[in-house]
């Protein structure tokens, strides 16, 4: 799990600037510029606020794009400790980092698709006696569906997340 607050050392400024450069290699249309903005899934983490420094210093005009994925009002977990961080505190961290480098913040809400596509199937995978995914399926079915949808719909030309992927 990761930490909710936002860590300033040199292993973290180290890492922040690799996940970067993997995103970055990954722009290869019209000579690494895209013809629109281009709207980073930001999520609060290292990763993604990463993906969206790199863009903004090579050039790229950017918008970040926050989901809602849960509804803390429909469950009022009380696992609260360290390493845990509630859906506010990652917008929050979202906030911050937008603020820090300047770019228009969106907020999405995807509750409905999440509990939809991800949760009550992860429940009756469960109920199964099989061991699902739940980040996978969220993958699939709301970053790389509804998001991307909504991201174009913005006027985004591409999609940016902190996720790692080998192109072949």
């Amino acid at each position: 799990k990761r930490s909710c607050s936002f860590i300033s050392t040199p292993h973290f400024t180290r890492c922040f600037r690799e996940t970067a450069f993997r995103s970055r290699r990954c722009l290869h249309e019209n000579g690494g510029k895209l013809k629109g903005p281009i709207a980073v899934a930001m999520s609060g983490g290292v990763d993604s606020s990463v993906a969206a420094l790199m863009l903004k210093e090579a050039g790229h005009e950017i918008f970040a794009i926050h989901m809602h994925n849960w509804d803390e009002e429909e469950e009022r977990g009380e696992h609260k400790g360290p390493g845990v961080c509630t859906s506010a505190q990652d917008l929050h961290d979202v906030k911050r980092t937008c603020r820090i480098l300047d770019i228009p913040l969106y907020e999405v809400n995807f509750v409905k698709e999440y509990w939809t596509n991800v949760f009550d199937p992860m429940l009756e995978a469960y109920a199964s006696g099989l061991t699902p995914n739940p980040d996978v399926a969220c993958n699939r079915e709301v970053k790389f569906g509804p998001l991307l949808d909504r991201a174009l719909a913005m006027g985004a030309s591409a999609l940016a997340t902190g996720h790692y992927a080998r192109i072949a």
